[in-house]
């Protein structure tokens, strides 16, 4: 029988609705890599400039999350500074790659990265980070 278990105990719930999207391309046949996910509000504000809204933990951010069964630690490396409000790849939708060095996601950066050449949507972009 399979059980089901939070990976990380006593997590408080959040207030409100955030979306996550989990990459895990760097996973070996032990478990032991981290996930590592990208994060965003859906009522982030799209005022150029405006930083996102943060309700509870790693909302807004780029993770990764202990697989080994040992812990449950996260780490912390980034925000995304999506507004979300700007199409499909303004979210951050990002992977982590194979080695487990990098992330790759993308974000509209609070709407400061210029408008779309639709002219009524703000651009989005791809950014990189190290995960070290």
């Amino acid at each position: 029988m399979n059980a089901i278990s939070n990976a990380v105990p006593d997590l408080e719930p959040t207030q409100g609705w955030y979306d996550k999207h989990f990459s895990w391309n760097n996973v070996d046949p032990q478990d032991t890599k981290p996930v590592c996910f990208s994060s965003y509000r859906p009522d982030n504000p799209d005022t150029p400039g405006t930083p996102p809204k943060v309700v509870g933990p790693w909302e807004n951010e780029i993770d990764c999350l202990e697989m080994d069964g040992k812990g449950s630690r996260i780490w912390r490396f980034a925000h995304t500074y999506s507004t979300a409000k700007n199409g499909f790849w303004s979210t951050p939708r990002g992977n982590v790659s194979q080695d487990g060095r990098f992330f790759l996601f993308t974000s509209d950066w609070e709407d400061q990265l210029g408008k779309a050449p639709n002219g009524r949507q703000y651009r989005h972009d791809v950014f990189l980070v190290e995960l070290r």
